[in-house]
Parts: structure tokens; sequence; C-alpha cells
């Protein structure tokens, strides 16, 4: 997986390129997910596949996945429960992960490219 060291916007064909990495490994979940009966370790095989490809296109792109991963999770632990029992929803407390995700995207730009060792 060729990777950058800060974030970029990639290439046309590297975009389309992950595009269709993820919908593929997306559909191939999906299946197994639906069948009559579906076999497990199929589906965490299929799940991780996906997961693999999503963090492939983070690497690519230099996104800063950790630091994005922490922000998702606290925005979403400010959401509140469905009064129908449903998806949670953003209500009064809600706080979005996107200021902090954009703030640590601008800090590795600003960085540069890491020195590596070895």
């Amino acid at each position: 997986v060729p990777s950058s060291d800060t974030p970029v916007i990639g290439s046309r064909e590297t975009m389309i390129l992950r595009r269709a990495l993820i919908a593929e490994e997306y559909h191939e979940l999906i299946e197994e997910l639906d069948k009559p009966n579906p076999d497990l370790a199929k589906i965490t095989k299929e799940g991780i596949d996906l997961v693999y490809v999503v963090l492939g296109m983070f690497a690519t792109l230099g996104l800063p996945f950790a630091t994005a991963w922490d922000a998702v999770h606290a925005s979403n632990m400010t959401k509140e429960p469905s009064p129908d029992g449903g998806k949670i929803r953003k209500g009064d407390a809600y706080q979005p992960a996107e200021p902090e995700i954009e703030a640590a995207i601008d800090l590795a730009i600003t960085r540069g490219p890491s020195v590596r060792s070895g």
C-alpha cells in the first residue's frame, strides 16, 4: 500500500481504486450477512477485509486514524438514545468530531513528513 506521511487528497485514480476496494469488501460482507444461514467465520473474514481496505485508505491519504477514531468515539458518546429504542440521535449535548479531526489534519500538514528510522 503506497502511503503518505502527511494528509493529501489522492489522485483521481487513487480515489477510484480506494472506492472500488471499499465497495467490493462492503458488498462481500453484506452478501454474507444476507444469507439465510450466514457463517460467522465468513462474516468475520469479510468484516476484517472491509476494515483492512479502509485502513489502507487512511494510510494512502496520510489521515490521522487514531486521533480521528478517538474524536468520533467521543462525539458518539455525546449522542442520546432514541425514545423509541432505535438509532441514537444528536441531542442538546452532542459534540461533533469534525473540529478535532480538522485540527489533527492541519497539525499533520504543518508538521510535514515524519522521519522514519530503520
